[in-house]
């Protein structure tokens, strides 16, 4: 990602000030996803003022996003991947682990996150702690989060009207590689 410093280097971009729209458009990001190297243990919020060729720009920082960086964080299905260390370091013989089986939010069944820790904890005990002989980096468990855009405009603007008024656009599938 290339930080954003001058008005020339949108080659061609549009530029929307939030006065001008009406409204404000937040990305909701799942930072972990199309991640190369070290994975963020976040999904983050993003103000959208401008696209262009190179992409789209965003505060929080300000970024020139490339799309092909974009749309796998747009696009994230709602799951977080936890660090392996930071379970176990949360981890006692005392820790009581039956909670995990009575979670009422189905998704945790679905991904067994009763069974990823325990085979952590297994491994764990097995070779110890150590980045290099840990098998198991993060555990995926569900999010809270959805990833998309909201648009924010205040209510009794022409912009909320013309939100509210509509037709509701299509969802993407997130499994799906190419369904715009």
């Amino acid at each position: 990602m290339e930080r954003v410093g001058y008005k020339d280097d949108s080659e061609g971009g549009r530029f929307w000030p939030p006065k001008y729209l009406g409204a404000v458009p937040i990305a909701t990001l799942n930072l972990q996803a199309g991640c190369e190297g070290d994975i963020p243990d976040a999904w983050h919020h993003q103000m959208i003022f401008g696209v262009s060729p190179r992409g789209v720009f965003m505060c929080n920082p300000v970024e020139c996003v490339p799309e092909t960086n974009l749309w796998p964080r747009l696009r994230s299905p709602s799951t977080l991947l936890v660090r392996t260390r930071d379970v176990l370091s949360r981890f006692s013989p005392c820790t009581d682990l039956t909670p995990l089986l009575h979670v009422p939010d189905e998704r945790f069944h679905t991904y067994n996150v009763f069974g990823q820790v325990v085979n952590v904890i297994r491994e764990w005990r097995a070779v110890g702690w150590s980045e290099e002989r840990t098998r198991t980096r993060h555990l995926r468990i569900p999010a809270s989060y959805e990833s998309g855009v909201t648009v924010a405009a205040l209510v009794g603007s022409e912009a909320h009207w013309r939100l509210t008024h509509a037709p509701q656009l299509p969802t993407l599938n997130p499994h799906v590689k190419d369904d715009i």
